[in-house]
């Protein structure tokens, strides 16, 4: 009897851990701020990102997959208009838990750091 109490608590006790947690993270997935900028960059476990673009009443999203290799990254936008749009911030470098993307032209990096 006592053997079946343990094996139902058990039971009880792993059912909410694998629902609440995924199957997989990698070390890179979760949501990323930028500093002085209002964007926010999601990297999901599947290799999607979505990047989040707040301006003062409007906010646009734009999707994509990502690549990183060697602790560089790379985004793909889904659509032309997003590569025009975000052509700035497709190749970065990670650091801990920040990205670094530098733009082609002189303008200042965007920085991400992971919440």
């Amino acid at each position: 009897m006592k053997n079946k109490l343990y094996i139902l608590v058990f039971i009880i006790c792993i059912i909410p851990i694998i629902i609440l947690f995924p199957k997989y993270k990698t070390a890179y997935s979760g949501t990323y701020y930028a500093s002085g900028v209002n964007e926010d960059l999601i990297l999901n476990s599947d290799n999607t990102f979505d990047l989040n673009v707040i301006s003062f009443k409007n906010s646009i999203t734009f999707s994509g997959t990502y690549r990183i290799s060697n602790n560089q990254i790379e985004l793909l936008p889904n659509d032309k208009s997003g590569m025009l749009f975000i052509n700035n911030i497709t190749n970065g470098e990670i650091i801990g838990s920040v990205i670094t993307f530098k733009p082609a032209i002189n303008s200042s990096a965007t920085i991400f750091t992971k919440a």
